[in-house]
């Protein structure tokens, strides 16, 4: 049962001096109940001594009614205006000197009068302190489910600290789905439905609080790291069981993350802020919980920091491309090359995209920095043409340029800019690019290539549907992960799957390219199972254009290696 707003206060408003007052109790309630008797009998007095009720004074008696009624809301206002009205009742003189009395009906008026105004106030002042006792608890509680919110949660690691605590968060992961079907009455349902749950089957020591709108906190006193991976295995099953909502059961996905504090933390909201991190691990990993440790990574101040600054990047010119090329492993020629960013930084130096691009994925950002990049890109095609070298530039797109309905028209934009051929440019997307929406991807691939573009399906085989899209997708080419390549010479088994999906991508009128080659004997065994294109160390690093360019002049100096004996 979730307690009642007004009967659940946040002890910092009551503890202010003004609040106090305006609900006395114990001897603070005695000592305003005399500071009100004293002020009717002083108005009394002061009619009295004044002349009687002829003059004004009369009217100073609602003070002392309104303070009643301000304390004590409406019983306080009614006692305080008969005791007021009986005062200046049947007793008091309409004029002292001339000892002239006053009618009946005028004090009975008077009273009648008073009651209203002391009942009126009365409410007045208990619907103002209602209203006051709601906006205080809303600041430490959650109203969908009257639990402590996240205030409360950093005000109780902040006022009671510990050597040893745990936190744990829980995340209720397919509400938007849940909200799409159902409406949001049903999600505000599920969320009270799994309060409950975890209330009920909580450990006794352990609070519940519901500090995000999508998420639940437990805080476990003197929990240590094995404690609250006993206590995730427990309540997981427990809170993930199918609930019904309007007779349609529902299935809710849950992900656990929790931290054990022990004494190295000084700061609250690092606590959660880990504790976070390690629902979002378990999230990514499909794991049913984590526990905050060296394998879990926080969100760094530095990330957050790099994200920021790219926009001042792009607008300072401290982005610029890197060209890796693409090598026939039978010939030893080159006429491709893949375009990588390089951000330029004033202060740490060149980053990979390693340490910007998986920020920029989920933000609008990634919009911008892809045209940039394919802007660059169709430049420098545009300058290697113009010295006669005829080469394919390949740029990599992310699930989100994908989703953008006029994609295609960016490209084409970029094109026409530069007088680019689109075969010049080749269209990189991964496979779980691919996942995202399918026929909506399948849409924007298919007129990119009939616009005349190459397509290749970027870091095949660690996606989720290889064999069933393969088929599908108006691909040319597939780059088999370098996960696979590098270990392609240790581990049979990969060499026979990396086999496999060269003779499959070729049997559909693929090209291959193999990412990661890094020696000549790697080179050679890929060569021998029909793999067309190497990339990698083995044959160059990513370097600037101008570099390429040298290159490109001194043939001698090219980085592409014919593999002597392979055939071509």
């Amino acid at each position: 049962m979730m307690p009642a707003p007004e009967d659940a206060p946040l002890q910092a408003a009551r503890s202010a001096l003004w609040y106090g007052w305006l609900r006395p109790r114990g001897l603070r309630a005695v000592v305003v109940v005399g500071v009100i008797a004293l002020a009717l009998l002083g108005v009394a007095g002061l009619v009295y001594t004044t002349g009687g009720l002829k003059y004004v004074y009369a009217h100073t008696m609602y003070l002392p009614i309104l303070l009643a009624a301000l304390a004590f809301g409406v019983p306080g206002g009614l006692l305080a205006a008969v005791a007021a009205g009986l005062l200046l009742g049947p007793y008091m003189p309409l004029e002292v000197a001339s000892g002239e009395s006053q009618d009946t009906l005028n004090w009975l008026y008077r009273i009648g009068f008073f009651v209203l105004v002391g009942t009126v106030a009365g409410a007045a002042a208990t619907a103002f302190k209602r209203h006051l006792d709601w906006q205080a608890w809303l600041l430490h509680h959650n109203p969908l489910t009257g639990l402590p919110n996240q205030a409360a949660l950093l005000e109780e690691l902040r006022t009671n600290p510990a050597a040893s605590v745990g936190l744990m968060v829980v995340q209720i992961d397919n509400l938007l789905e849940i909200s799409n079907t159902l409406g949001y009455d049903a999600v505000n349902r599920v969320i009270q439905t799994l309060a409950a749950r975890l209330n009920e089957c909580r450990p006794p020591d352990a609070r519940v609080y519901h500090y995000h709108p999508e998420r639940l906190a437990l805080l476990l006193p003197g929990a240590t790291r094995e404690e609250l991976e006993a206590v995730a295995g427990q309540l997981h099953p427990k809170l993930s069981r199918a609930l019904e909502v309007d007779g349609v059961p529902v299935y809710v996905d849950i992900y656990l993350g929790a931290i054990a504090q022990d004494g190295h933390i000084v700061h609250g909201d690092d606590l959660v802020k880990k504790a976070d991190a390690a629902m979002a691990y378990a999230h990514d990993r499909s794991a049913p919980f984590a526990v905050y440790g060296k394998d879990v990574e926080a969100p760094s101040r530095e990330s957050l920091s790099l994200l920021g600054g790219l926009p001042e990047a792009l607008r300072r010119g401290h982005l610029v491309l890197h060209y890796q090329p693409k090598v026939r492993l039978k010939s030893g020629t080159t006429d491709g090359v893949e375009a990588l960013i390089r951000w330029n930084h004033p202060n740490l130096g060149l980053l990979s995209p390693a340490k910007f691009v998986p920020l920029l994925e989920d933000t609008e950002l990634v919009q911008t920095v892809t045209q940039w990049v394919l802007r660059a890109a169709c430049r420098q095609l545009a300058r290697w043409r113009s010295l006669g070298f005829d080469l394919t530039v390949a740029v990599n797109v992310t699930a989100r340029n994908l989703m953008q309905e006029d994609f295609h028209h960016v490209v084409d934009s970029c094109l026409r800019e530069f007088s680019v051929p689109a075969r010049a440019l080749e269209i990189e997307v991964t496979e779980s690019a691919l996942m995202r929406d399918p026929g909506h991807v399948l849409r924007i691939l298919e007129r990119l290539k009939r616009h005349g573009h190459p397509i290749a399906i970027d870091d095949f085989g660690t996606g989720y549907s290889s064999l069933a899209y393969l088929a599908d997708f108006p691909a040319s080419a597939v780059k088999i992960d370098q996960a696979f390549i590098r270990v392609i010479e240790q581990r049979p088994r990969v060499e026979a799957i990396v086999c496999h999906a060269i003779e499959m991508a070729r049997a559909v009128g693929m090209h291959v390219v193999a990412e990661g080659v890094e020696t000549e004997s790697v080179a050679r065994l890929l060569a021998s199972m029909g793999c067309e294109y190497g990339q990698g160390y083995y044959f160059s690093r990513p370097i600037a254009a101008e570099s390429l360019t040298a290159l490109l002049y001194d043939p001698a100096r090219w980085p592409g290696r014919r593999l002597e004996g392979a055939g071509g």
